[in-house]
């Protein structure tokens, strides 16, 4: 059937090997019995880095029977904020600005994030670690008491 919304996946894909496989069997509607995701988990879960800095995402699942499985491919990503923080649809971050924002990971309706920092600069006077109050023993002091 024609449509316009252009073309999705490649024949020779995995996504078209999946969908491909699940019309040939009928497509079957889902059972009671299926096993169903009860939670990702976004890895690395924070990240703190400069603008320019790269990271990719990785998204685990895990299933209603234990097993887990990686499903990175299939999750979808959303930054809360593209001037701290941009990502592709295949989870990799690239950190655009300074700031924080989320990265958003949806798989089978369960959502994670990931939360990317990028610290401001702060220039501090080392005038200030100088003169800061020592609120440690001396170590002499201590030596000299054993």
């Amino acid at each position: 059937m024609p449509h316009g919304g252009g073309a999705r996946f490649a024949a020779d894909s995995l996504e078209y090997r999946v969908l491909a496989g699940w019309i040939a069997a009928g497509s079957p509607a889902p059972r009671d019995d299926d096993r169903a995701v009860v939670r990702i988990a976004v890895l690395p879960r924070a990240v703190t880095a400069a603008p320019g800095a790269s990271q990719r995402l990785l998204v685990e699942a895990t299933y209603s029977d234990g097993r887990t499985a990686d499903v990175t491919r299939w999750a979808k990503f959303s930054s809360t904020d593209e001037t701290v923080a941009k990502v592709d649809d295949s989870g990799l971050v690239k950190v655009e600005g300074r700031g924080e924002a989320a990265i958003a990971v949806l798989f089978a309706s369960v959502v994670d994030r990931a939360t990317i920092t990028s610290p401001y600069k702060a220039a501090v006077d080392p005038k200030m670690y100088r003169d800061a109050p020592r609120r440690n023993p001396n170590r002499r002091t201590m030596l000299s008491e054993t």
